[in-house]
Order: structure tokens, then sequence, then C-alpha cells
């Protein structure tokens, strides 16, 4: 009977491509055909973030505009007799499904004779002159990713059966396979709920609320036991840990953990172990000032957790957490998170997620010709949003003075509302406030300290990223007893009269002089 590759496609290899993508190929039966007495086969290692399902079919597929992996190193075994004999008592799926799920309990993974193929910048790795048959019968190949290059996940072992064939039934000489290389990624999705595009810095304001999301590859053997084992499971940890080392965010909430469209969070909720750093044993656990763990088969229900995650293997899942821009945000500080996937007490796949910054400005209130610095002067701060003007509200700012390090900042078109904002004593920068985003400003001067009046009361500025320590902008007063009333007043007319009486005495005294003489 000869079965050909476009007959598997269409059933047995649908079939598996179900089953987790654990085998994309896998082909067997009698040929009519010349026998092949050798194959190549070539692995294109391409970048995946989705659950796109690349079919197999031992061609070159031609795709185009996808990032190659390189340095993924692959290993190739021959399983032929171990597939056989599971064909005893098993049919051909199961039988693969069996090898591509705890390879190692077939072969020795740690061979050092297997031959090895690292992927090049074209993300290939070719393996050449492989034997077509083996004792007798048609080979079977395992294909093994051994080294995953960060942050990518490891491709589900392959199981490849030949031959393999063209349509028109001819052995193919040449086998292209497509082992998916899933990508573990970190993005910052939403800013108070509103989306934002990707990209590598984004600025923000305290008080924002930040959207992250980490998603990563549900292993496809999630389920399967260890190798050489009929009671212990070949996965006892799945981690996913995210933290930041520079202070500046407060986590909020874990919001979603969502797969193949569902949202699985609240079937998880109580069964697995979850930490974060609002939590006293945080930093017992980890050094990190924010972050969060999430122990999938750490918590009190491991198997319920194991059975609910093996219907969705080999899906790609989306964990979804919200944090607060707080005020210990230094300006100007670039601050990352990190994202780590393990599945081994031994392995984790790292990736950092995009920088944050927020802005901050500094101001000197001094005495006019001088450096002396003058407390008390009080502010307001207002923006222009379109045609509105809005005053600033600084929460968290209770019994500040000079220094303001707000823990939000909100904005209202009622002046009354505004916070009043005090210089201190200081002798450099008297006056500064941190979390605001870039933009252009206004000060305005309500209240100059006592013996002074204000000059100008408003006092426009911008927030420039990169220039929180080098810039300090500098507001003048003037002593009350300095001051020349322009208006014609009392004081004016004294100065006037004085000038005169002084004059006219001068003169008379020149009259007399100039008699006696």
């Amino acid at each position: 009977m000869q079965v050909t590759f476009k007959k598997i496609g269409h059933s047995l290899l649908a079939a598996l491509m179900l089953m987790s993508f654990l085998l994309p190929l896998l082909s067997a039966g009698k040929t009519v055909h010349a026998a092949t007495t050798t194959v190549d086969f070539t692995l294109h290692k391409i970048e995946q973030t989705s659950d796109e399902q690349i079919q197999n079919t031992g061609h070159d597929l031609g795709l185009t505009g996808r990032k190659p992996v390189q340095g993924a190193q692959f290993k190739i075994f021959n399983v032929t007799d171990a597939f056989y004999q599971l064909l005893e008592n098993h049919d051909k799926t199961t039988a693969a499904s069996m090898i591509s799920q705890n390879l190692g309990q077939y072969v020795n993974l740690q061979d050092p004779n297997a031959a090895a193929v690292t992927t090049d910048a074209d993300g290939l790795a070719a393996f050449k002159g492989l034997a077509a048959k083996t004792n007798g019968r048609h080979s079977v190949y395992a294909f093994h990713e051994a080294v995953t290059p960060q942050p990518y996940q490891k491709a589900a072992d392959m199981i490849v059966s030949l031959p393999v064939r063209h349509d028109d039934g001819t052995d193919l000489t040449n086998i292209h396979l497509y082992p998916k290389d899933s990508l573990v990624t970190k993005n910052l999705t939403e800013i108070n709920e509103q989306a934002v595009a990707t990209k590598d810095l984004h600025d923000v304001a305290v008080g924002d609320v930040l959207t992250y999301q980490v998603q990563f590859q549900i292993p496809h053997d999630i389920g399967a036991l260890a190798d050489h084992s009929q009671d212990t499971f070949k996965y006892n940890q799945f981690k996913v840990l995210d933290y930041m080392t520079k202070e500046g965010l407060t986590f909020k909430a874990l919001t979603a953990i969502t797969v193949d469209g569902q949202d699985i969070l609240k079937a998880l909720t109580g069964k697995m172990a979850f930490m974060t750093s609002n939590d006293a044993a945080w930093q017992h656990t980890h050094n990190y000032p924010f972050g969060f763990e999430l122990d999938f088969l750490g918590g009190v229900d491991p198997d319920a957790v194991r059975n609910l995650l093996t219907q969705y293997a080999g899906k790609r899942v989306t964990v979804a957490y919200t944090g607060i821009v707080n005020e210990k945000m230094v300006p100007d500080q670039k601050v990352s998170n990190t994202a780590e996937v393990s599945f081994d007490p031994n392995s984790k796949i790292t990736v950092d997620g995009p920088e944050i910054q927020t802005g901050g400005i500094r101001f000197f209130k001094h005495e006019a010709g001088s450096s002396k610095s003058l407390a008390n002067a009080t502010f307001i701060l207002q923006r222009m949003n379109g045609n509105v003007r809005e005053y600033a509200v600084l929460e968290g700012v209770n019994g500040m003075v000079g220094t303001y390090q707000p823990t939000k900042i909100t904005w209202t078109t009622n002046q009354d509302a505004a916070t009043k904002l005090k210089t201190s004593g200081a002798e450099t920068a008297n006056l500064t406030i941190q979390g605001l985003l870039p933009g252009r400003y206004t000060l305005v001067e309500t209240a100059a300290p006592e013996g002074y009046e204000i000059l100008d009361p408003t006092t426009d500025f911008e927030v420039i990223a990169g220039t929180w320590g080098t810039k300090t902008i500098r507001i003048a007063n003037t002593p009350v007893n300095q001051l020349l009333p322009m208006t014609g007043g009392i004081g004016l007319f004294a100065f006037l009269m004085i000038g005169a009486i002084l004059m006219g005495g001068g003169h008379l005294m020149k009259k007399k002089t100039s008699k006696k003489v």
C-alpha cells in the first residue's frame, strides 16, 4: 500500500498538529518508487509570537518577512527501532507522541556523539546525508533543540518518519522543517487604560496606572511524565517572575491570565502560588523593590492546575498585571522591569520590558541682585490642555515644603483647588516638583515672602527629559523698601520735594556768597 505525504497531511498530520504541535511531520509506508538512500534536512528557525501554526509539508515554504533565530543548537537522533517497537502495541500517532513527549526515555540526550548543528544568521541548520533506511526499515528521526537562545522557548521535539514525498509520489531528498520558536515577550500595553504604541521608552507621570503583559508558551508536554518514570511529572516547576531593580512602581493587581481567548485567572486562583512585592514575605524571597512571582505548580493544588494547562498545551498565554508609578521614581532615571519564565530550577528565559521615566523641575527663589534664598513664597502650577487652563492638585504632599514628591498629580479647572507650593530655605533649588510628564507648564506666584514684592507672577517653563539634574530656573523677588512707586504717589513726591529744597538752598547760598565778594 502506497502512503503519500499528501494523504497524511490531510489526515494524520492534521490530527497531530492539533495535539499541541508535537508532531509536525510523520510519514510511513511502502513505495513502488525508486528508493532514496540518503536524505538531507534543513531546519528553519524563525521567531513566532502568536499561536500561528506553520504547516510542515517537507517543502521550503518560502516564508518572508520573518525574523530568523540564530544560535539555536539542534541534535538529531535515529529512533527507528524505538518507533517500530512502539508500533507493535500503538498506532503511529500514539507512538510518535510518546517519543516526542519523552525523548530522553528513548535516547541519551547528552550523547556527545550525536550530530549537532547550530542555526546560522539566516536561522538555518542543515543535516546532510542521513540514511533513508535503518535495518531495512524506513528511518525515523527525532530533532531535539539542545541549546535555545534568549529570550526564546525551546521547540517541541520533532519526529519525522521517512519517506516524505512530493505530490507526484517521488521522494523528497531535502526535507524542510519549521520548528516552533516561541518568543517570550514583555510589553507595556496601556497607561491609565489607554492603549499605547510599542516602543522602548515611555514617559509617565506619578500616579499613572500601567498595564503590562508577559507572553509565553505553555509547554507542549506540560502534562507528561518524566523520562523513565511512572509517577513523577516532567514539570514540577512553572514560574513567572517579574521584577524591577529600581524603585518607582507599586504592584496593583494581577488582572488576567488569557490563553486561546479564555481568561483562566479565576479558575487558577486559590490553586497556584502567588506573591507580590506588597507582601511581607517578598523581601525574604526576592530582594527587589517591585515585582510578583506566579508559581503555577507551587500552590495547594498543582494537579488541578496541570490538568487545566494541559488543555492549552502548546498555546501562548498572556499574563496581564497593573502597577502604579509611585513617588520614589527619580526624574530622568530610566527604569525597566524584567520577566523570567522558568520550567525547571536550572534554567530560565529572561526578557526585559520597555523602560519608563518621569520628569521634574527645579526652581530657586531668591532676592533680586543676590543669591539669598527666599523661603515661604507661594506658588500654584498650571498648564494649558488645549484651550482649557488647568491647575495641579498634588496628592500625598501634606507636610512637604520645598521638595514635592506627590503620589499622584491630577488636574482641575478650579484654581481655588490647586495645591499651594511653598519654597524652603534651601541654598540651591528651594522648590522642586517630581513626577511630571514632559511638556509646557506655568508656575504662578500667588504670595511673595514677607518683606518682598512679586516682580512677575508667572514663570513659563518646559519639562524636558534629561534636564532634571542640570537645569534650575531662578525666580527673583525685590525687597519692598527698594521699590520706587512709579505712579506719582507720595513716595515719589517726597523725593522730589527734598530735591527741590536742596537745590533751592544751594542757589540762595550761592547768591549770598556772591554779594559778600
